[in-house]
């Protein structure tokens, strides 16, 4: 899932308050933030692992087979078409943007969630060649799938922006212009913005995986479809402020109204569609309740 953008800078920012001393200087009260998130999302992925062992019996297997998967999926494959695709000139600018902007957005969210969701189907049906699925796996796969995410979006970003603040004037130098930008508007609230965003996407990410485990478990294909379609929506409004569409004020408001909108949806889907309801599926439904908690 795409990474949301940042709030701006605020006069009721207290990042500006505090400052610790370091070796050559002092860390400033927006690095301390930084770090202080750095610190927070592994954490809370760590945590959620072990929860996830001890209550539910997940397969660290599974759990690594995600994380390969997102990956392969979105760091080498996604990566290549948008190479070919877009052809990206060699200042980053992407021409498709100011040309076909919507023909952007829709190319933007349609890859990503088309590629993320096929690795989720590829791996499930994988694993069901070796072993029968059992629900765990879309938790399971959902924690690796959507912690490589965090890890290689979330923590990697702060850890640019915080490279902004320590790194010594010359070396500032080779940080792209861009970054340090973004880095020197930042607020503290932003910061834990983006904390609270990620953890919404692990969520979301375990969420989807249990639609494509569905569609994978009891061949009813709808499912992925609709992994994709909300997918996609997630990553909605990033790319309508990517291309201009969407101001970030606005942006922030339809982030909100994703978070109160889109759980009912999940929820809607989930229930009025369930692959396990009816009497044709009584002993899927037993099989999957009977196997909830297997290691």
């Amino acid at each position: 899932m795409v990474l949301y953008p940042f709030l701006p800078a605020h006069s009721y920012d207290v990042g500006g308050i505090f400052s610790i001393m370091i070796p050559g200087g002092f860390m400033s009260g927006i690095a301390i933030h930084l770090l202080i998130a750095l610190i927070l999302l592994p954490v809370i992925l760590l945590a959620a692992a072990i929860y996830a062992r001890r209550k539910f019996k997940i397969r660290f297997g599974m759990v690594a087979l995600g994380a390969l998967a997102f990956f392969l999926a979105v760091n080498i494959l996604e990566r290549m078409l948008h190479f070919l695709v877009l052809r990206p000139a060699a200042n980053g600018s992407i021409a498709l943007i100011q040309q076909h902007p919507w023909l952007y957005a829709l190319y933007g969210v349609m890859a990503a969630a088309i590629f993320e969701e096929s690795a989720r189907w590829l791996v499930f049906k994988w694993v069901q060649k070796r072993r029968e699925l059992v629900r765990s796996d879309g938790l399971a796969y959902g924690l690796g799938h959507g912690g490589m995410e965090m890890l290689l979006t979330g923590v990697a970003i702060l850890s640019l922006y915080l490279m902004v603040y320590l790194a010594p004037p010359e070396s500032r130098e080779k940080i792209p212009f861009m970054i340090i930008t973004q880095a020197e508007t930042l607020s503290a609230t932003a910061i834990y913005w983006m904390v609270l965003e990620r953890v919404f996407a692990l969520g979301a990410q375990i969420v989807l995986s249990y639609y494509v485990l569905y569609a994978a478990a009891d061949r009813n294909i709808r499912f992925y479809f609709y992994a994709i379609l909300l997918h996609a929506m997630l990553d909605l409004p990033t790319v309508l402020v990517q291309t201009g569409f969407l101001a970030k004020g606005w942006f922030y408001g339809m982030l909100v109204f994703e978070l109160a909108v889109l759980p009912v949806l999940f929820i809607f889907l989930t229930f009025m569609a369930n692959p396990f309801s009816g009497k044709k599926n009584t002993a899927a439904k037993a099989r999957w309740r009977g196997k909830r908690n297997i290691s």
